[in-house]
C-alpha cells in the first residue's frame, strides 16, 4: 500500500472535524450566562489544553526512561521528577476545568484496584477474561460524581 492510498482511507475514518470544532465553539453549560459565568464556556477548551498537555508529557517522560532503559544513558531523575510534576499539573488543570476533585479521583482509583485486587496483584486477577467492568465502574461511580459534564453538555442540547 502507497502512502497517499493509506492517507486516503484513513480520512474516511475521521470524525467531522467541522461538528467538533462547532461543539467547541458553541459549548452552552447555561441558557442564559452571567458575565462571571463566562468562564465555564472554556470548558472544552480548558479539556482538551490538559489532555494535550499530559500526552505531549506523558511522552517526555517516555523519552526519559527510553533514553535509560534502551540507550544505556544515566537516568535522569530530575527530568522524571520534572515530568511527573508537569503531568499532576496538567492533571489538576483538567480537574479544574471538569470540576473534580483530585482527591475524589485518587481514592476512586484505589477503590477501583482494591477491587480487582483485593488482597495484591496477580496475573490471574489481571487477566482481561478474569476482569469484572461493571463492578470496577459501580466503584468508580460511588466516589466520583460523572455526571457534571453531561449535564451540562445536556443543557447545552
Amino acid at each position: 500500500m502507497n502512502p497517499e492510498e493509506y492517507q486516503k482511507l484513513a480520512a474516511r475514518t475521521e470524525c467531522d472535524q467541522w461538528m467538533a470544532l462547532d461543539r467547541m465553539a458553541t459549548y452552552r453549560p447555561y441558557e442564559d450566562v452571567h458575565p462571571r459565568q463566562l468562564e465555564s464556556k472554556l470548558i472544552p477548551v480548558r479539556a482538551n489544553h490538559a489532555a494535550i498537555g499530559i500526552a505531549g508529557e506523558a511522552g517526555e517522560l517516555a523519552a526519559a526512561i527510553e533514553r535509560w532503559i534502551y540507550y544505556g544513558k544515566p537516568l535522569d531523575v530530575i527530568n522524571v521528577k520534572e515530568e511527573l510534576g508537569d503531568l499532576f499539573w496538567y492533571m489538576a488543570e483538567m480537574c479544574n476545568a471538569l470540576q473534580l476533585d483530585m482527591g475524589d479521583i485518587m481514592a476512586a482509583n484505589i477503590a477501583k484496584l482494591r477491587k480487582r485486587y483485593p488482597e495484591k496483584y496477580t496475573d490471574e486477577l489481571a487477566a482481561e477474561e478474569n476482569r469484572d467492568r461493571a463492578a470496577e465502574r459501580e466503584v468508580l461511580e460511588a466516589v466520583v460524581d460523572p455526571t457534571y459534564v453531561d449535564e451540562q453538555a445536556s443543557r447545552n442540547d
